[in-house]
């Protein structure tokens, strides 16, 4: 939603799952999508020393976020979802790419486009 907000994505939907806003707390603790890197977040936080965020906090996304500790683990959860990238970044673009070679998209659509 950040990126959305400052202009540097076009809408304010979830990179990962499609969800109509993809805000701090989706990313963190929502979106199925990063649940591989949701978990060693939580993983490399505790190695921190940082208390694992719990669903009777109201507002753990803010509690992660103002603790200098936690700092690391956030920014190795970024990298390693690629979510903090506009759109156009040349890494997002080659990913999505992948992503479509993968399910054989250009194929398909070049089938659509031929008949």
């Amino acid at each position: 939603m950040y990126l959305h907000w400052i202009h540097a994505q076009e809408d304010a939907i979830c990179q990962g799952c499609g969800s109509p806003r993809e805000t701090i707390h989706h990313l963190l603790f929502e979106c199925r999508k990063w649940r591989h890197q949701q978990n060693k977040l939580y993983r490399d936080l505790e190695v921190d020393g940082v208390m694992r965020p719990t669903a009777a906090e109201e507002h753990p996304q803010g509690r992660l976020l103002g603790e200098p500790r936690a700092t690391k683990a956030l920014l190795q959860f970024l990298a390693s979802t690629g979510v903090a990238l506009p759109r156009a970044h040349p890494q997002w673009t080659a990913e999505r790419a992948q992503k479509d070679d993968e399910w054989g998209l250009e194929a398909l659509e070049e089938v659509i486009r031929t008949g």
